[in-house]
């Protein structure tokens, strides 16, 4: 007997899995704030450009704790991590849809919807809700997060009536990977 679990991120009005699992899904350990993001709005006295050097950042303990803060405004929160580690434990975000790009290094994301390996150059996409953790295969990682309080999607103008890409999108089906193995 399987036990079945509706995911979706517009509750029952939008784009929803199924997902079976041999075992109950395990109760919720902890439910905190992570850190308190003191975050201050900077005002240069001229607009110009500037290099940010993320490589230059503190490594941290894992991808969600170490997260540091670059940019953000209503819509998005843009950070970048260069963690130590695997995450010890399952992370779900509530308030928003995640986009990881994977500068260096390499590791496999483990979600209720299976494993996802990636590596140097993978955009990873986590859905608002997902229940998920990083495991890091390498010693040096680094990622750019972006947070978003929408959804991250393909565009419209990407997408036929049916959802399919046309042709002249910039990215193919081809270019989107899955998870490869379900772990339940």
């Amino acid at each position: 007997m399987y036990h079945e679990e509706i995911f979706g991120t517009e509750a029952f009005s939008g784009v929803y899995s199924t997902l079976y699992h041999e075992h109950a899904p395990t109760g919720v350990a902890q439910i905190k704030k992570l850190r308190e993001l003191n975050v201050s709005e900077w005002r240069p006295d001229t607009h110009r450009h500037h290099h940010i050097r993320t490589k230059n950042l503190e490594s941290a303990d894992d991808v969600v704790e170490g997260r540091q803060p670059l940019f953000y405004n209503n819509d998005v929160f843009i950070s970048s991590v260069r963690p130590n580690g695997s995450m010890d434990s399952f992370f779900r975000n509530a308030q928003g849809d995640e986009l990881y790009f994977v500068h260096e290094g390499k590791g496999t994301l483990e979600s209720v919807f299976g494993l996802l390996p990636f590596h140097e150059g993978d955009f990873i996409i986590v859905p608002r809700g997902t229940t998920y953790r990083m495991t890091l295969d390498s010693k040096q990682s680094r990622f750019l997060i972006v947070e978003s309080a929408g959804p991250i999607e393909v565009p419209r103008r990407y997408r036929n009536d049916y959802g399919q890409l046309v042709e002249l999108a910039p990215y193919s089906d081809r270019d989107f990977r899955h998870p490869e193995k379900l772990v339940s």
